[in-house]
């Protein structure tokens, strides 16, 4: 997609939810918030629709010395309050369970020990939004990260390599 596509939908879309906003804004307003707790980490943390988030179990037998996790994304519904039903999502999974809840799989590092990704894609080829194929290259290097901002002191951001 180019900026000036990317602009004009931008507009379009703006110009949409200006027209449509007084009736979209009182079908939410009907939702009552903090009806729902928040997901704790793993089964037993289930909140009362059933959500939690999985935490990633490693192999280590794979890859002796390292936490090796084979993960997939692709799609799955669940329902996060209930006057709102199901929603879709594209998230992470463990590939073993396929376990798919909302925040994807959670990974728990330990210092000092190596971690290795292997990561399919199962999501759809088609998406309301265009997607930009050519923005990922074997070879190419990126940075996975934590999003808080002391973590990079503390091995939370490194270079990955697309093989």
């Amino acid at each position: 997609m180019n900026r000036r596509l990317f602009l004009k939908t931008s507009a379009g879309l703006a110009g949409w939810l200006t027209v449509s906003r007084y009736s979209f804004g009182n079908g939410l307003r009907k939702i009552r918030k903090f009806s729902v707790t928040l997901p704790g980490l793993g089964p037993d943390g289930a909140n009362e629709l059933g959500n939690y988030l999985p935490v990633l179990l490693p192999d280590t037998t794979t890859f002796p010395g390292t936490d090796y996790y084979n993960i997939v994304a692709s799609q799955f519904t669940q329902t996060l309050h209930p006057s709102i039903g199901e929603t879709r999502f594209w998230g992470y999974a463990d590939a073993k369970s396929s376990n798919q809840q909302y925040l994807g799989g959670v990974i728990v590092s330990k210092t000092g020990r190596p971690v290795k990704l292997r990561m399919a894609n199962q999501l759809p080829s088609s998406h309301l939004l265009p997607i930009d194929t050519t923005s990922v290259e074997a070879g190419a290097e990126y940075v996975w990260h934590c999003h808080i901002l002391e973590h990079e002191e503390h091995e939370m951001m490194h270079a990955l390599v697309i093989v």
